[in-house]
C-alpha cells in the first residue's frame, strides 16, 4: 500500500530487442523524494497471466533503462519503486506492463511470395506516450542495409510486404515504434527465404491470322497482368507436336511468325508467359486456330466452290466476310455468311479468269484472316478448225452435212442443228458422240427438202453440254420448176446456195441438170453464181418422153481455206405429161410432098414401145408400124394400096408405164 510521501514506479516507455536478442526497457523517471529511493525493482515473466519474478534492480535514481541479456521470445515487464520514506522499506505500486515486440515474418503458400509480417503491440491499449505508428525496416541478408519501406498504424499489427519479388533472397524484418521520452522501441528480427515460385497471370490470345503476302501466322496477345512478366512462350501444334518461340518484353503483344505456313493448312496457336524468375504460366485457356480455305471448280456451271475451317478461339463468330480478287485484280467485298456457315459458292464467273479469295472472321470488333486461295478453271481444248464444207439434198428430201472439224479438242459430241431462218432456232437432227475422224457426215432423216431450204450448222458440245463452237451456217438449195404449156417453157428459180463464203470465196456457178423419162441426170447449161433462174425450152424434146426432171448443182469456187471445192445439189424436180395422140383420117399418098404419110402426131411418149398396125376391110394385116416417126406410106409389101378405107390399130405406153391403145379408120386417097 502506497503511504504518503511513496515514490511512485516509473513509466515504462520503451522495449527494445537489440541485435544479440538482449532487451532494452526504458522509463521515465518517476516525481518524488529522491533521497527516499533505494532501486527499480525489475520484473518480468514469459506469460501475462503468470506470476511475475523479480529480474533485477537498478539502484541509480537517474538510469532510465535496463538490459535484460538472457530474454528468449516475448517477456512482459513491469517495474516497483523501492524506497524508504522513513516508515520502514516499502515497494510502490508496479508500473504499466509492456512487452517486447516479437515479429514473425512468414508466407501464404510455402517460401512464396508476398512476405507477411505480424507482430504484438508493447501494450493494450497503447500508451498515450507513444507514437502510435509502427516503420517497417527490411534489409536483403544478413549484410544488407537496413531501409525503411513502409509503416502503419497501432492496432493493425501486420503487414505483407508486396513491394519486392525476388527470385530467392532472406530477407530480414524488424518494426519500430517511437516514444517521445525520447525512446524507440524495437521488435526482434525475423528473416525468411523467399523464392518466387508463382508463375506469372495467363495471357489472353487476342487473335491469330494468315499474313496475306507472304502466308505467316500473325499472332496478337494481351498481355499478362503480372509486372514481373519477362515475356511469352508461343506454343504452335505441328501435327501434333507443340513448337514453341520466344518473345521477350511484357508489353510485346504481336509476332510474325516466319516458321510456319498458313497457306498450307490451318494452323493451331497458345501462349504462357514467363517471368524474371524463370517462373512459367500455364497456357490460355482457348487455344485460337485460323480458317483455311480450299477451293473447287465447276466448269459447267462456271462457279467455284469455297470451304474453310471455323475460325477457334473467338467467343462467338458474327460473320465470315468474303473478299475475291479477278486476274491479279484487288481485293473486292463478295459476300457474307453468319458464323455458322463455313462454305460459299461464287457464281456467274468467266471461266477464262482466275479468282483469289481471302475469308475474315468477325467477332466483337476482333478479326482474323485466313490464308489466301487462288482458283483457275479446266481450259478444255477447242477445236482450231471446225469447218461446214457442203450440205446438199439426198434422195430428194434428206439432207447430209459434212464438217471438218479438230478431234483433239475435248469435245463429247456434234450435233447437226436445223433452221428454217438463219438467226432462228436451231433444232438438234442428228448427233455424233466420240468422234475420232476429223470428217464428220450428217444426215437430216427428218428434212423435207423437196418442199423448203433449210439453214444448218454444226455445234460442237463439251461436257458441260455446252456449245464450245459453231460451225458456218450452211444453206441448202431449194428448187422450183413452173410450166408454161403456151410456150412450151420450163421455169426454173431456186434460192441462193449458203455457207461457202465464210472461209472461202463462195459459189463458182450453178449447172442446170436435166433428164427425160428416167434417163440419168445431164448437165444442159452452166450459170454465174448470181443467177437464180433460167429457163428451158421444151419444144424441140416433146417427143424424147413425158418426163422431165431438174436438179441443181452448186459448184464452189476453188480457191477455199482447204484447197478443195465442194458441191451442194437441190431437191429433184420432175414434170410428167400426159401422152398426146393425134390420128389423122385421110392421107393422100401421091409423091406429092403433102400428106403422103400416114402418121399419127404423138407428143410426151416413149417410142421405144410404140407400135401401129393396119387391117383393110376384111380384117387382114397388111402393115406393121414400130417407128412413131415413120409411118405408112400407102404401100403394101411395096405395091401401092388401092384406094380405100382401112383399119388402124395403135398402142405405146405412157411415162408412169400404163398401155394406152387407140384404134379408128382412115382412107386413103390416090
Amino acid at each position: 500500500m502506497q503511504v504518503s510521501g511513496a515514490l511512485p514506479p516509473p513509466e515504462i516507455r520503451c522495449v527494445a530487442v537489440n541485435s544479440d536478442g538482449s532487451i532494452v526497457v526504458s522509463w521515465d523517471l518517476p516525481a518524488g523524494n529522491q533521497t527516499e529511493f533505494i532501486n527499480y525493482t525489475i520484473f518480468s515473466s514469459a506469460n501475462l497471466g503468470a506470476s511475475f519474478q523479480i529480474l533485477d534492480s537498478v539502484t541509480n535514481f537517474n538510469t532510465q533503462s535496463f538490459v535484460d541479456l538472457n530474454s528468449i521470445g516475448r517477456i512482459f515487464y513491469f517495474v516497483q519503486t523501492k524506497y524508504d520514506d522513513g516508515n520502514g522499506v516499502t515497494y510502490s505500486f508496479s508500473s504499466d506492463t509492456l512487452s517486447n515486440m516479437v515479429l514473425n515474418v512468414s508466407s501464404a503458400v510455402g517460401n512464396n511470395f508476398p512476405p507477411i509480417l505480424n507482430w504484438n503491440p508493447l501494450r493494450t491499449p497503447n500508451i498515450a506516450s507513444n507514437s502510435g505508428t509502427y516503420l517497417i525496416f527490411r534489409k536483403k541478408g544478413f549484410s544488407g542495409n537496413w531501409s525503411l519501406i513502409d509503416s502503419t498504424f497501432y492496432g493493425n499489427e501486420t503487414y505483407t510486404d508486396y513491394s519486392i519479388i525476388t527470385c530467392s533472397d532472406t530477407l530480414y524484418y524488424r518494426v519500430d515504434m517511437f516514444d517521445d521520452l525520447p525512446c524507440l522501441s524495437t521488435s526482434t528480427i525475423d528473416k525468411e527465404l523467399f523464392e518466387e515460385k508463382f508463375p506469372p497471370a495467363v495471357p489472353a490470345l487476342d487473335s491469330v491470322s494468315v499474313d496475306t503476302t507472304t502466308g505467316f501466322a500473325k499472332i496478337g496477345w494481351q498481355p499478362s497482368a503480372s509486372q514481373d512478366t519477362e515475356g511469352y512462350i508461343i506454343y504452335y501444334d505441328n501435327n501434333g507436336t507443340w513448337v514453341t518461340d520466344t518473345i521477350f518484353g511484357i508489353n510485346n503483344n504481336f509476332l510474325l511468325n516466319q516458321t510456319v505456313n498458313g497457306n498450307l493448312s490451318s494452323l493451331s496457336f497458345t501462349i504462357a508467359a514467363f517471368d524474371t524468375c524463370g517462373n512459367t504460366s500455364a497456357t490460355s485457356s482457348i487455344n485460337h486456330s485460323t480458317m483455311f480455305v480450299t477451293t473447287s471448280e465447276n466448269l459447267c456451271n462456271r462457279e467455284i466452290q469455297l470451304s474453310w475451317t471455323p475460325y477457334e478461339g473467338f467467343s462467338s463468330i458474327s460473320s465470315y466476310d468474303i473478299f475475291v480478287a479477278q486476274d491479279n485484280g484487288g481485293f473486292s467485298f463478295v459476300e457474307s455468311t453468319n458464323g455458322s456457315t463455313t462454305s460459299f459458292n461464287h457464281v456467274g464467273l468467266n471461266s477464262l479468269s482466275s479468282y483469289c479469295y481471302v475469308v475474315i472472321a468477325n467477332s466483337l470488333g476482333k478479326t482474323s484472316k485466313s490464308n489466301i486461295v487462288c482458283q483457275s478453271f479446266s481450259q478444255l481444248n477447242v477445236p482450231v478448225y471446225h469447218y461446214c464444207t457442203y450440205v446438199s439434198v439426198k434422195e430428194n428430201f434428206m439432207v447430209e452435212a459434212q464438217c471438218i472439224t479438230d478431234t483433239a479438242a475435248d469435245i463429247e459430241r456434234y450435233e447437226l442443228r436445223r433452221s428454217f431462218y438463219k438467226n432462228g432456232e436451231f433444232i438438234a437432227v442428228d448427233v455424233i458422240k466420240s468422234a475420232t475422224d476429223t470428217v464428220l457426215d450428217f444426215i437430216d432423216s427428218t428434212a423435207k427438202a423437196n418442199q423448203n431450204a433449210y439453214f444448218y450448222r454444226i455445234d460442237a458440245i463439251d461436257s458441260c453440254n455446252q456449245i464450245v463452237v459453231s460451225s458456218n451456217v450452211s444453206r441448202t438449195i431449194f428448187l422450183n420448176v413452173q410450166e408454161n404449156q403456151e410456150t412450151y417453157n420450163h421455169n426454173l428459180d431456186w434460192n441462193r446456195y449458203q455457207g461457202w463464203d465464210t472461209l472461202g470465196f463462195g459459189v463458182q456457178r450453178y449447172r442446170i441438170k436435166r433428164s427425160l423419162s428416167g434417163s440419168a441426170l445431164l448437165n444442159i447449161d452452166s450459170l454465174n453464181n448470181v443467177t437464180l433462174d433460167y429457163t428451158d425450152l421444151y419444144f424441140d424434146i416433146r417427143n424424147e418422153g413425158g418426163t422431165y426432171c431438174y436438179q441443181i448443182e452448186a459448184q464452189e469456187n476453188p480457191n477455199n481455206w482447204i484447197q478443195t471445192p465442194y458441191t451442194s445439189i437441190s431437191n429433184e424436180v420432175c414434170l410428167k405429161k400426159e401422152p398426146i395422140v393425134y390420128v389423122p383420117n385421110i392421107f393422100t399418098p401421091n409423091n406429092d410432098g403433102k400428106n403422103d404419110v400416114f402418121l399419127p402426131e404423138v407428143q410426151f411418149v416413149d417410142i421405144g414401145n410404140f407400135k401401129m398396125v393396119i387391117f383393110d376391110r376384111w380384117g387382114n394385116q397388111i402393115v406393121e408400124v414400130l417407128d412413131a416417126t415413120t409411118g405408112w406410106d400407102g404401100l403394101i409389101n411395096g405395091n401401092p394400096a388401092p384406094t380405100a378405107g382401112y383399119v388402124y390399130f395403135i398402142s405405146f405406153t405412157t411415162p408412169k408405164g400404163s398401155l394406152i391403145e387407140k384404134k379408128g379408120g382412115v382412107t386413103l386417097y390416090r
